[in-house]
């Protein structure tokens, strides 16, 4: 499995992605960080990870380990509380409540926070910087809840379209609704942008229900 998830990472951006919170996107994201070992690669979030405790929910969180070579994005307040040796390969004009968002390369093995970029323009210029200046092909990118919209970020840079995976707890009470998910998250990544905005697409989907605000 390892080797074929690796095949599949490499030398892509990919975020990852949930139907809702607490279905395992870290633990997800910390399997995919074993299976690029080895490999020059970026590591990042759109929210914040590596947290001891849910900041919603209070549940505990996995950690993220950070091992030797690899390079993060958080913020600086991040990187001076992490029990990792880091260095700083660069610090950028965006703040957070938790500090400016920097990348950093890991010298020596520890926890980190992971924390995200404020907008996804933001993420894109991350993104791009660490393509073209730091010669970094594979990017993963962990989501936060079922946003799904930074997945576009790359494609307005010079970086080739960025993939997803995603990730859901399927069980025997929910798996005709887990099945819809999977369905129009499948129809919505064929859609395409005219680069004005506007969505262009041939296909047709069908949602079950009303049409509540929720559900559009």
């Amino acid at each position: 499995m390892v080797n074929n998830l690796s095949k599949l990472l490499e030398n892509k951006v990919t975020f990852i992605i949930g139907s809702e919170k607490n279905v395992g996107k870290t633990t997800f994201f910390n399997l995919a960080r074993g299976a690029i070992k080895g490999t020059r690669h970026l590591l990042a979030t759109i929210g914040v990870d590596g947290e001891k405790q849910d900041l919603v929910h209070g549940n505990t969180k996995p950690q993220i380990l950070v091992d030797t070579d690899e390079y993060v994005v958080t913020t600086d307040s991040m990187l001076n509380s992490s029990d990792a040796e880091l260095e700083l390969v660069e610090i950028f004009p965006f703040k957070t409540v938790l500090g400016r968002m920097s990348i950093a390369r890991v010298l020596r093995q520890g926890t980190l926070e992971l924390v995200g970029p404020g907008s996804n323009e933001q993420l894109s210029h991350i993104l791009e910087y660490a393509k073209n200046e730091l010669n970094i092909n594979t990017m993963l990118i962990d989501g936060a809840i079922n946003r799904i919209t930074q997945i576009s970020s790359s494609s307005k840079t010079s970086l080739a379209k960025a993939s997803f995976i995603y990730v859901l707890t399927v069980t025997q009470n929910n798996i005709n609704s887990s099945i819809d998910k999977m369905k129009l998250i499948y129809e919505l990544s064929k859609c395409q942008d005219d680069n004005n905005g506007k969505v262009m697409s041939a296909d047709h989907y069908y949602l079950p229900g009303a049409l509540t605000t929720d559900k559009l």
